[in-house]
């Protein structure tokens, strides 16, 4: 703590030399004295000596006593040379071993030397025997040694400030023996002879700062071996520099070096910073310099085992020849180098040299900045014969010019690369192994290693230059590998691809070894190349390559992913399919192909196999026309729980034109062969189907259909094996139609026929001349399977059409694809969809312009008793006698009437219809809305009127084909009222409507998707009466009613557009509807606010004793019989329920809001409607 404060204090008073303060000096010396003995203490007693600036103490040869200038003795005393001595030297000793001041007893002594003066001794110029001493030097000291700290000197501080200068030519200029010394040095230090150091440190925990220019004739810093645990730092501007050996060497343990100057050695075999002991850490700040001339940066010549590690900002340089280094390690190192973002390690002489050169062993170098070798043959990193590990964790940038970058001739642990690792021109490779060298945690890559200008043909990794033994395994994680990449020559396991890109040839160890390739992503741009002699093993998950080539082998290529554009085999090679793989390019010349899991889709050309296994539960599919074996024949088998399919116009081939080779089926083992209209879709001379084994032929029509050719080893189906015929995408296939599945060499059939997967399709199989084996069709019709009106009919037209025949494409491929279908309930809906829907909703849309018109004009009950308006001038005041035959609302003794009223009246009004499943029949979902105007004209007791209304209704059927009635309605109605009694009444209305229909039938089969359009008219007239009783109960007003309808419609024929042959023309039935119902209507009135308000509830049941079903008769336009089509009956039962409002104004409006739920057999209606009545 003593030491840190008075170094802090000495580098605050840097900047001027400051003389202690002092009360006054016990001696003065104002003139020279030569050869008086000068003792701050007994015998001759001096006290506190200051020396003026004319002042001198000169010793020579005859000097009495001990020959010292000054001796102190004495504690804190204090000796003061003033500054400007006109003397020049204001301590002068000329006799040998004679120094210029000796302390001794002299506790904390302050010895103050003023610029421009100095101690000039032959011995030494401050001799430090006592502790606590400061040194404080602004002019020069100088002798053999300059300053010197025995051991007894403890806490010396030597300050020398920015003009003071510490010289010597005949020893150390600074010696520091004592412990916990401090120098900061702004001045001149300097030793200039005799290979003697500038400062030389002996004792423990020196603190030295410098900021001005250490050199020294030997080191300028060393640190002798009981120089243990220094802290030297030297600051921006500072020097520190050996001249004929390092900058700074550490031979004492505990070294703490900061660096922002420059520590730098000219010396033939000087390093700018030597380290032969344990050091604690060393530091080079940004803008920091540490070089040598002519050896090495920074040396670790020792076995080092302790140390926080080398830490560097700024620039660690040697300019030596081959042999020198950056940074050398010489032995093993237990500490890492980190190269910081902005540092910079290199070699610039261009002899051979390297930026780092690796002797031993080390924890890590972890580079963020530049490591580089700059000019000629100069490597970045080497790692010589004798290394025994160690991490390289590059970051950001390694290379060197025209050689290695990282020269591998030792073994280390690992190489981790996320930054870059270059050469700049063509060299041998930008990461070498020149010996046999073990790095067992490999080269792992996700940064550019790159040598020159990259590319195939030139090495970017050599792991065989060294020859054999060399155990490197390789892992490309991200990144790009520019250049080839000669994987290790022990081989093994060297190869493991994660990511990232290749961009040349990669060649594995041309040795008798096996080497193992984990191929599971990332891309390789030239070609694998395969040497092993004995044998390489591939295994190809997920990256993607280029050419693989196989080597003197036998080679194994298990594949799971990924993708390749050739793949060129050798003897003996095995190719396994481990997982679903597709193929991108050829496979040629392996020998034996392994299906063992997934499904092996091959795409490309698949040549000279000789054995081809598919399975246990695996599958191949044939997507190519050149899946050729051996010529000599290839064994093709299947085994259980797997495929062999041979898609459409493919083939496999056993062997020269299915002349060699066999296709076997083992129990569970399938051969499929999709359709062709000219070509076999398997070529074998021998075929065998064993019990449990499957031949799967697809039949898509006449002429195209999967068949195979065999030659003179024949077909064999064993008992128990299957003959599966299938159907395919859906082509018409006529009855009596002859598929040959089998043709060439005899045929011997014991199998089961496995029918299709259709209802109206079946084949018949039998041998015919011996070597044939066929199939012959026969059709059920789909008329046994249509269980409904609406399907029968076109389900027999159908059937009529396939019998006779039809060249029309779109009949054609609606009948293949019913034959697909293997469900009944789904043939039915398909059927009904080629037929006009009956559900209904047409006829539904077409009612609503009548339905809401007809009901919104029954007469308002309040009119029975002259309520009709309110407005006082239009009405007359009567007595009760005046209204002896009328009864009605009594406002006290006054009844209100008017014998005749004319009125006019717009309405608007909507509904919503949901008829919901029933008898077997989907619904539909309709809604519709319109607006109506009418005037009509009345005397007391009855009324005229006539109106006009406007409907759009749009409904849409509740099937997956979703077909779509829009309709526009225009009707005009006649209606009338009458009283036939006080309180009896009769409703009548005559309409007549005419109906737009626009419709769309969609039809989707299977890949049958069309629509058929309709566009026709229809009429529609209809007449309703409603008989009424109307009565008080109370304050309500009662009315049974009974109501009655006839209506007729007729729906113009009309012929569909759109669906080419499946258009139909349809020929409608008229359908007449007849009502009966019964019912009550109940009213209230209410008095409120300038008007009268009269609620209005009614309930109807009513039947329909005609419930005409929709029927009609259609013919397909592409050809066939007329088929009807019945629709079931709508739902006879009826129940109506009303409820709203008649709201009377005084000024002779009347404003009627109303709805109505209409419910039938599981059909929902919902309308409601709008009126607004002007009477006068």
């Amino acid at each position: 703590m003593n030491q840190a404060r008075r170094l802090s204090q000495a580098v605050l008073a840097s900047t001027l030399f400051i003389v202690p303060s002092i009360l006054y000096a016990d001696t003065i010396v104002s003139n020279v004295q030569i050869n008086q003995d000068f003792t701050t203490g007994a015998p001759q007693t001096r006290g506190n000596i200051q020396i003026t600036n004319a002042g001198q103490l000169q010793m020579n040869a005859a000097a009495p006593n001990s020959g010292d200038a000054v001796v102190i003795n004495t504690t804190n005393t204090t000796l003061t040379l003033d500054a400007n001595n006109a003397n020049v030297n204001g301590i002068l000793t000329l006799g040998a071993g004679r120094n210029g001041v000796t302390t001794t007893n002299g506790d904390t002594a302050t010895i103050s030397i003023g610029a421009n003066t100095g101690i000039n001794t032959v011995g030494v110029g401050v001799f430090a025997d006592s502790p606590t001493n400061d040194i404080i030097n602004a002019g020069t000291i100088t002798g053999t040694g300059a300053v010197e700290a025995t051991a007894n000197a403890t806490d010396v501080l030597v300050q020398n400030q920015a003009t003071g200068t510490i010289t010597s030519a005949g020893g150390h200029a600074i010696v520091l023996n004592g412990s916990n010394a401090s120098v900061n040095n702004l001045g001149t230090i300097s030793q200039t002879g005799g290979g003697f150091h500038a400062i030389d440190i002996g004792g423990l925990n020196a603190i030295i700062g410098n900021t001005g220019t250490i050199t020294g004739n030997g080191n300028g810093i060393h640190l002798s071996p009981g120089g243990q645990s220094a802290s030297i730092t030297n600051n921006t501007g500072g020097t520190i520099k050996g001249t004929t050996a390092s900058g700074l060497q550490a031979d004492g343990i505990g070294l703490s070096l900061f660096n922002s100057g420059t520590i730098t050695s000219v010396a033939a075999t000087g390093d700018g910073v030597r380290l032969n002991q344990n050091f604690n850490q060393v530091i080079n700040n940004a803008g920091g310099v540490i070089s040598s001339t002519n050896a090495n940066g920074i040396n670790l010549t020792a076995a080092i085992t302790g140390s926080t590690g080398i830490q560097n900002s700024g620039t660690i340089t040697s300019a030596g020849a081959g042999g020198a280094a950056g940074i050398l390690i010489g032995a093993n190192y237990l500490g890492s180098i980190t190269n910081n973002s902005g540092g910079i390690i290199q070699t610039t002489n261009g002899t051979g040299a390297d930026a780092i050169l690796i002797k031993g062993s080390f924890t890590a170098i972890n580079n963020n900045g530049t490591i580089q070798g700059i000019n000629g043959i100069d490597s970045a990193i080497t790692i010589l014969a004798g290394a025994t590990g160690g991490t390289i964790n590059n970051n950001s940038l390694i290379q060197s010019n025209t050689n290695v970058a990282i020269d591998i001739e030792g073994s280390i642990t690992q190489i981790n690369n996320t930054g870059s690792i270059l050469t700049l021109a063509n060299s041998p490779g930008a990461i070498v192994a020149s010996l046999p060298v073990t790095l067992t945690g490999g080269i792992v890559n996700s940064g550019t290693i790159r040598n020159g200008a990259g590319g195939a043909g030139l090495d970017a990794i050599d792991l065989q230059v060294g020859g054999p033994g060399i155990n490197v395994k390789l892992t490309q994680n991200a990144g790009t590998i520019d250049g080839d990449v000669l994987l290790a020559s022990a081989g093994g396991s060297i190869f493991d691809m994660n990511g990232g890109v290749i961009t040349g040839n990669v060649y594995t160890s041309n040795l008798v070894v096996q080497s193992t390739l984990n191929l599971n992503a990332g891309t390789i741009n030239g070609n694998l190349n395969l040497q092993g002699g004995n044998g390489d093993i591939v295994n190809l998950a997920g990256s993607t390559l280029n050419v693989i080539n196989s080597g003197p082998g036998p080679d194994t290529f298990n594949l799971s992913g990924g993708k390749f554009t050739t793949l060129n085999g050798g003897v003996g090679d095995t190719l396994n399919v481990l997982n679903s793989f597709s193929t991108t390019g050829d496979i040629l010349g392996v020998p034996t192909v392994n299906v063992k899991a997934g499904t092996f889709t091959v795409n490309n050309k698949l040549t000279g196999f000789t054995a081809l296994n598919v399975g246990p539960n695996a599958s191949m599919v044939v997507n190519s026309t050149t899946v050729t074996g051996d010529g000599g024949g290839a064994a093709v088998v299947v085994n259980s729980n797997s495929t062999l399919s041979v898609t459409s116009n493919n083939q496999i081939d056993t062997g020269a034109g299915g002349t060699t080779g066999s296709i076997t089926l083992n129990n569970g083992g399938v051969l499929s062969l999709q359709h062709s209209a000219t070509t076999a879709g398997a070529l074998t001379n021998t075929f065998t189907a064993n019990a449990g084994g499957v031949y799967a032929v697809q039949i898509q029509g006449p002429g195209d259909f999967g068949k195979m050719q065999v030659s003179a080893g024949g077909a064999t189906l064993n008992a128990g094996s299957f003959v599966n015929a299938q159907l395919g995408s859906g082509q018409f296939i006529p009855a009596g139609t002859q598929f040959d599945i089998i043709t060439g060499g005899p045929v011997v059939d014991n199998s089961t026929l496995a029918q299709p997967s259709s209802l109206t399709v079946r084949f018949d199989k039998s041998v015919v001349g011996g070597n044939i084996l066929r199939l012959t069709t026969q059709r059920s019709g789909f008329s046994p399977f249509a269980n409904t009106d609406a399907s029968q009919g076109v389900a027999g037209a159908l059937d009529t059409i396939a019998l006779e025949g039809t060249t029309n494409p779109q009949l054609l491929a609606v009948l293949g694809q019913l034959d697909l279908i293997n469900n009944q309930a789904t043939l039915v809906q398909e059927l009904e969809s080629l037929a006009p829907p009956v559900n209904y909703a047409m006829i539904a849309a077409t009612h609503v312009s009548m339905d809401q018109m007809f009901r919104s004009l029954s007469r308002r009950l309040e009119d029975m008793r002259y309520l009709r308006t309110l407005g006082a001038e239009s009405y007359q005041v009567v007595t009760p006698a005046d209204m002896e035959d009328r009864g009605g609302y009594n406002y006290g003794d006054s009844f209100y009437y008017r014998p005749t009223t004319n009125g006019a009246w717009v309405q608007g009004y909507g509904a919503i219809l949901d008829q919901r499943f029933r008898n077997n029949v989907e619904g539909y979902l309709g809604d519709a809305a319109g607006f109506a105007i009418g005037m009509d004209w009345g005397q007391t007791g009855s009324l005229v009127g006539a109106a006009v209304n406007f409907t759009q209704s749009h409904m849409v059927g509740k099937t997956e084909d979703e077909n779509v009635q829009n309709l526009q309605s225009v009707q005009g109605t006649i209606y009338s009222w009458i009283d036939l009694t006080n309180d009896l009444y009769l409703d009548s209305m005559i309409g007549f409507a005419s109906h737009h229909y626009k419709t769309r039938r969609n039809i989707g089969i299977g890949t049958v998707t069309t629509a058929g359009f309709g566009d026709f008219y229809g009429v529609h007239y209809g007449a309703q009466s409603e008989l009424g009783f109307a009565f008080l109960y109370d304050f309500l007003t009662v009315a049974p009613i009974a109501r009655v309808r006839f209506t007729h419609m007729k729906i113009d024929d009309y012929s569909e557009q759109g669906a080419g042959g499946l258009s139909l023309t349809v020929n409608n039935q008229s359908l007449n509807e007849f009502i009966g119902g019964i019912g009550i209507r109940l009213l209230g009135k209410i008095d409120y606010a300038q008007a009268v308000y009269a609620p209005e509830f009614s309930f109807m049941l009513a039947y329909d004793f005609y419930a005409d079903e929709q029927a009609t008769s259609s013919r397909f336009l592409g050809g066939g019989p007329v088929f009807p089509t019945q629709g079931v009956k709508p739902p006879q039962t009826i129940m109506l329920f009303d409820l709203g409002v008649n709201v009377h104004t005084y000024d002779s409006y009347i404003f009627t809001v109303k709805g109505e739920f209409d419910y039938r057999d599981h059909y929902y209606g919902y309308s409601g409607w709008v009126q607004l009545y002007r009477a006068w």
